[in-house]
């Protein structure tokens, strides 16, 4: 089989006299090991790895901060260059293999939503 794993992806901006439209469409990416992750994480104010056992390649990961009210950093240990605030659309991204994500909570525990594809 091919194909296997599709993500659409639609963004629409409208605010007064400025509007964009970022529609790519869908991805379509082939994945060669049939595994795949889905779990919520208590995140606390201290950083956090997500382990990915069992991924052999690039792991496509999707991140969805739960919470209402706190953002949550994510990055390498150390180094926070993203969040997710409250009411963001879910990030996904590839993970290299062999390396470890991190996340950390703001100022409050969060839920956060980690679904992971082994590619």
């Amino acid at each position: 089989m091919a194909k296997e794993i599709s993500i659409l992806v639609d963004g629409n901006l409208t605010n007064g006299k400025v509007t964009n439209r970022f529609s790519p469409g869908m991805a379509s990416i082939d994945q060669t090991n049939a595994r795949a992750i889905d779990f919520i994480q208590t995140v606390g104010v201290t950083e956090e790895a997500v382990t990915f056992t069992d991924f052999t390649g690039q792991g496509l990961v999707f991140l969805y901060n739960l919470d209402t009210i706190n953002f949550v950093e994510w990055g390498l240990t150390g180094s926070y260059p993203a969040r997710l605030t409250p009411n963001d659309p879910p990030t996904v991204f590839r993970l290299n293999s062999g390396a470890t994500l991190y996340l950390k909570a703001d100022s409050n525990t969060c839920d956060v939503r980690i679904v992971g594809y082994d590619v």
